[in-house]
């Protein structure tokens, strides 16, 4: 994403504000550009300073009041928005519009509150945190702030979760991006404004509202599964009373045959017992032999 910018300028320069151990300002020493950070933690800086690395105790609004105008590339702060009051954040968005290039870049990093667990609960692991920031309210302070575009990146989600066919509830509560930054451009370079907008669209990520919408439609074809599952048991059980009725009736039709029957062979045992039956047999008999 940085990498038009660093086409741009003869120079790169780039501070971090709360560089922390220093992986970011490694990563832009590797990558050529002059890069220095400021930190208030003494352990951090030692770390820095046994890699290195540029680094120095200060505050970071006092930092960029004593810079001059038009004088950095880019200005990153990663974890570092959600530890300043209201009034110490727009001041230092400010400052760094002031500080920066025209098409310079400014980049924060914060823990993303849509994240249910980030928002109620991860967050406040850190007592010097001040309040979560949603990822809208950061997007218009940077842009009240002077910026002309200020793109909202999801970042270290699970990139798998957008291709999973189903989802559980536990995606939803812990699934969304956990972190998020604001990446916004000085105004004045049209073709960098439109890069980083072509860049920040590829970074994807999830949201809130993405993994409900989703959870509420597998849940819906659930509940038509069901549906159908009960309609389909509904009229299995409507064929199985018809065909109980049914074998009712032949089990009642048996019995009336089986009556029938009965009778007939009674009926045929008193003809065989009968006077006539046996006074008759010699003309059977001379019958039979005729027939013979």
């Amino acid at each position: 994403m940085l990498e038009p910018l660093r086409e741009h300028v003869q120079t790169f320069s780039a501070l971090d504000l709360g560089c922390g151990r220093g992986e970011w300002l490694e990563l832009l020493e590797a990558q050529g550009a002059s890069a220095r950070g400021i930190d208030l933690d003494s352990a951090q800086l030692e770390s820095c300073h046994k890699r290195g690395l540029k680094a120095s105790c200060n505050n970071a609004l006092d930092e960029l009041r004593a810079l001059e105008e038009n004088s950095q590339t880019l200005i990153t702060a990663f974890h570092l928005a959600e530890h300043l009051p209201n009034e110490e954040l727009r001041h230092l968005i400010q400052e760094a519009h002031r500080v920066l290039i025209p098409g310079g870049h400014l980049i924060l990093e914060t823990p993303n509150p849509d994240n249910l667990c980030v928002g109620s609960n991860t967050f406040y692991l850190d007592p010097s945190h001040k309040r979560p920031l949603p990822a809208q309210l950061l997007q218009f302070l940077v842009q009240h702030g002077s910026f002309q575009d200020a793109h909202i990146l999801r970042l270290q989600h699970d990139q798998d979760l957008s291709q999973r066919k189903s989802i559980l509830l536990r995606d939803v509560l812990q699934g969304v991006s956990p972190d998020y930054a604001v990446v916004a451009i000085k105004g004045g370079v049209p073709h960098l404004s439109e890069t980083l907008k072509s860049s920040a669209k590829a970074f994807g990520g999830t949201t809130l509202n993405d993994l409900c919408h989703r959870f509420d439609q597998q849940q819906q074809q659930l509940d038509q599964q069901q549906q159908q599952l009960d309609q389909r048991q509904l009229r299995l059980f409507d064929e199985h009373n018809q065909l109980k009725a049914r074998l009712k009736q032949l089990e009642r039709q048996h019995e009336d045959f089986q009556a029938e029957l009965k009778q007939e062979r009674f009926n045929l045992q008193m003809v065989l017992k009968s006077r006539s039956w046996r006074l008759t047999k010699p003309l059977r008999v001379i019958i039979d032999l005729l027939k013979r």
